[in-house]
């Protein structure tokens, strides 16, 4: 049981990630091949998940800044 629950959520936290965000972002391209479109989809999501990940460690650098006197 214990196995197929990680599945389940490992398989549904990676479908509403990254699929769902992918065919949306697919079907609303402007682009009119399908090369061009998934092309134009994955340059965009990898420029949302770099300006996550600097903001991320941006807001990480911050805190441990902030709490170097306590730690």
């Amino acid at each position: 049981m214990n196995v197929f629950w990680k599945f389940a959520y490992w398989g549904n936290l990676i479908c509403g990630t990254f699929l769902i965000k992918f065919y949306q972002a697919y079907w609303v391209s402007g682009m009119f091949s399908r090369k061009a479109r998934v092309k134009h989809v994955l340059k965009q999501l990898l420029l949302k998940l770099a300006i996550l990940v600097v903001v991320g460690l941006v807001a990480l650098g911050l805190a441990l800044y902030l709490l170097k006197d306590s730690l």
